[in-house]
């Protein structure tokens, strides 16, 4: 009856299934189950018939098996004290509330496969978890293969782990400590990583002055030392490979960017000293420096135009112990003038790629002041800099191969140049200093890169120096995207989309002579130019009540020729007091019915405006008409004549009412936002100049015109000259087929239809004729009616590759008109 005694006091727990938990480890849970026999009654008689009758053959095999009888008592007696550590074991470790028991055994029916060998268990001990039944060997971990009996395991997709092979698999290491970053406070693992190295390291790092590469910014792991310069830039050991430290180390290069300008036709005539420097000297420079514009919070290269004597390193330094520098050589050097630039300045210590760059930079600087571009903004001198420098790195890239400065050793002070292909880290490092450029986040050098680019892409390096010459600024249609946008938003904003019509009267188009174009906005709302009436009155008036008034705040004047006789105190007195009286009836009439902002279309007396200044009642005055109107409309307010008139129903509402000042001069605007009817907006343009800012008006009225008509009728033509040229061929055809003097006319409505394509191509100074009948040639040729005029000169004169379409609509209308005109 010994496989019946075990069987009754053996152990009733299971497995459970795993749970997920935390961020990188998802860790199983051993849960308790109920030890009642009530829980195994659904196989009771058959358990206990089979128990039974093993008991009963095991009392016939007594004598014969009394070795193995044996070896089984001392199996149960192991069993049963395994059993009672357990139950005498100390409450297991908890997480999250939850407690983790010992990994339960279950003796089986017979009739369960295991989920590892894909065999049936029989009636031995199994584990039930993972939505699964497992014998206690099949069970293993993913990375192991080992089986795992521990209270706890991880799970990663549908695979379980040991705890601590999870953690070497998962876990994330410090790339600069090697160790297992903790997780904070919260449970979760954080951590920093540089984006394009994709260096991850404790958070901590970044407060224990762990040092950092001054060139590609990776930070100094434990079992690395990084080289110490002389000013206390660290270097790490690949950007050493290729930096270049002294003055004549550097002349290959400079002669390497002298040839690319030159490609670039863009030769710098005067020969413009190159000194290496150190950190100090450069920032000495600086300081010296009247002209240009610096990158802080440090420069690497400096363009003088100045009389200095500059300290410049003549000598390449060692590297002595502990990977510091020494043996650093530098004389005075005495800058003088003799055009308009006087030397180029560059911080030594930096990798070749990156010297690069800096000098391609500030080679940018000298050609312009040596062809004469002054007075330039920093956005696009600096901009057009950066231009160059990433054109630079970007043919260093490509090209593969160049005069790579020898590796540096502590034990060799001179270097080689030589030719071959460059190592994959330098070229990564290449990459990285293209990315810095990019994603410079800096006004000058971010915006003015991210400006210039895009000039230099659609218009060619050539013309967008030109039109910097001619300007002062980039190409302006750089912000042809945004206003198209602005345009597009506005017309949807007021458009009737089920009688598909536009008001354009509700988009009023406001312009500022301050500012850039860039600042190009769209208000949900009105701007009217105008501001408080009072320095004191508040600037900002949130969830405003508005009465829009046509009634001027001063006594009401008789009709009739007057005259008032005062020849007494006790008369003028009088008079003033109820003048007094009649503002503050008006002033109180506006409070009762709670208004906090009084806009008028009339001029409010001195003392009125003090008085409204004293109650707390922000106001403005002389609000033209069409403005008052679209403040109704906007707002939802009504125009009142009258004080009498006057309700809290007719208050106009604005979720903000702010005032803004622009430009030098601090001129003030007035903007009305969050209004409760959204279908009246305002376009407010900023620009340089009045020429400018009028240009763009009449750019985005035409814009909004395009987008109304679009709202009309979707429908659209190809542009570029291509509709004009494609109907000229037609109606050249039709005229070919009439035998009567119509086709003299039917021809001259050809040629008429010409002229566009014709202007087109004059004014993007395109020979007109020879583009026309080279354009009219290929349509005719490849009977494709979207070739047209290649204004952009972009390669192509396919109208429907270059995204040029003009609406049908608008067609129609101009052929229409000039047909008529001509009747």
């Amino acid at each position: 009856m010994d496989w019946l005694s075990r069987y009754f006091k053996g152990s009733s727990h299971r497995v459970s299934e795993g749970q997920y938990h935390g961020n990188y480890g998802d860790y199983g849970v051993w849960n308790e189950r109920s030890s009642s026999w009530d829980a195994l009654s659904e196989y009771e008689n058959e358990d206990v018939d089979r128990a039974i009758a093993l008991s009963l053959s095991e009392e016939e095999q007594k004598k014969a098996k009394a070795t193995e009888n044996a070896s089984t008592l001392e199996e149960d007696e192991q069993l049963a004290r395994a059993l009672q550590e357990s139950l005498n074991a100390a409450s297991p470790p908890r997480e999250n509330g939850h407690a983790y028991q010992p990994a339960p055994l279950l003796f089986s029916s017979g009739f369960r496969i295991c989920a590892g060998c894909n065999t049936e268990i029989g009636h031995g001990r199994f584990l039930s978890c993972m939505d699964a039944y497992w014998h206690p060997e099949c069970f293993r971990c993913h990375a192991c293969s080992q089986p795992i009996s521990d209270y706890e395991f991880s799970m990663s997709g549908k695979y379980p782990y040991h705890k601590s092979c999870y953690r070497e698999l998962y876990h994330p290491k410090c790339d600069v400590c090697k160790q297992f970053i903790p997780a904070n406070m919260n449970g979760f693992i954080e951590y920093r990583a540089l984006p394009f190295w994709l260096q991850k390291y404790c958070p901590s790092h970044e407060m224990d002055r762990t040092p950092r590469c001054c060139s590609c910014e990776r930070m100094e792991p434990r079992d690395t030392k990084y080289v110490t310069l002389d000013d206390g830039r660290m270097l790490c050991l690949e950007c050493l490979d290729s930096a270049v430290m002294d003055t004549n180390e550097c002349q290959p290069l400079y002669l390497d960017i002298q040839e690319f300008y030159e490609g670039l036709n863009m030769k710098i005539g005067q020969q413009v000293p190159l000194l290496f420097v150190e950190r100090q000297a450069l920032n000495e420079a600086m300081e010296g420096e009247k002209n240009g514009h610096h990158h802080l919070p440090e420069t690497r290269g400096l363009c003088l135009s100045e009389e200095q004597t500059v300290s410049r390193i003549s000598r390449r330094p060692r590297i002595g112990a502990g990977n510091k520098i020494t043996n650093m050589i530098t004389e005075p050097c005495r800058l003088t003038r003799r055009c308009e630039v006087t030397a180029i300045l560059i911080l030594y210590g930096l990798p070749r790629l990156l010297t690069g760059s800096i000098l391609a930079h500030e080679m940018m600087h000298a050609w312009l002041r040596l062809q004469g571009y002054h007075s330039l903004s920093q956005e696009v001198e600096e901009g057009i800099c950066q231009v160059l420098a990433h054109m630079w790195l970007d043919s260093e890239i490509i090209s593969g191969s160049g005069n790579n400065v020898a590796s540096t050793s502590s034990s060799s002070a001179s270097t080689t140049p030589k030719k071959g292909s460059r190592s994959q880290f330098e070229r990564k490092l290449g990459d990285f200093f293209k990315h810095q450029i990019e994603s410079d986040k800096s006004p000058a050098y971010g915006d003015g890169f991210r400006a210039g680019n895009r000039a230099v892409l659609q218009y060619g390096l050539q013309r967008t120096l030109n039109h910097i010459k001619l300007t002062g600024t980039f190409p302006v249609n750089r912000c042809k995207r945004a206003l198209a946008e602005i345009a597009v938003k506005a017309v949807l904003a007021v458009a009737d989309l089920e009688r598909k019509d536009v008001n354009l009267d509700l988009i009023k188009v406001e312009v500022k002579v301050a500012g850039r174009l860039e600042d190009t906005e769209l208000i949900n709302g009105i701007v009217v130019d105008k501001d408080m009436n009072h320095p004191q009155m508040p600037k900002r008036i949130e969830n405003a009540k508005i009465a829009i008034l046509t009634c001027p705040f001063e006594p009401p004047k008789p009709k009739a020729k007057y005259k008032v006789d005062i020849d007494t105190i006790e008369k003028f007195q009088t008079l003033r007091q109820e003048e007094q009286k009649y503002f503050d009836d008006m002033v109180q009439k506006c409070k009762d019915v709670g208004a906090t902002l009084v806009i008028c279309q009339w001029g409010f007396d001195d003392e009125a405006n003090h008085l409204l200044m004293h109650r707390n009642l922000p106001a403005v005055r002389w609000v033209g008409g069409v403005e008052l109107e679209l403040i109704a409309i906007a707002t939802g307010g009504r125009i009142v004549p009258r004080f009498q008139e006057l309700t809290p129903e007719k208050l106009g509402k604005a979720g903000l009412v702010r005032e803004k000042s622009f430009g030098t001069t601090k001129d003030r605007m007035l903007y009305i936002e969050q209004c409760a009817n959204s279908r009246a907006v305002t376009i407010f343009t900023c620009g340089g100049n009045k020429m400018m800012i009028e240009e763009t008006k009449r750019s985005i009225h035409d814009a909004l015109c395009v987008a109304r008509n679009l709202i009309r009728n979707n429908s659209i033509v190809y542009g570029g000259g291509s509709a004009e040229i494609s109907s000229s061929i037609a109606v050249e055809a039709a005229a070919d087929r009439s035998t009567g003097v119509e086709q003299y006319a039917i021809r001259s409505f050809a040629e008429a239809l010409d002229s566009i394509p014709l202007a087109l191509a004059e004014n993007s100074g395109l020979p007109p004729i020879d583009t026309l009948t080279a354009v009219k040639s290929q349509q005719i040729k490849e009977n494709n009616p979207y070739c047209g005029i290649d204004c952009n000169d972009v390669g192509t004169t396919n109208m429907q590759e270059q995204n040029v379409f003009e609406t049908l609509i608008g067609k129609q209308q101009q052929i229409l008109l000039a047909t008529q005109d001509n009747i």
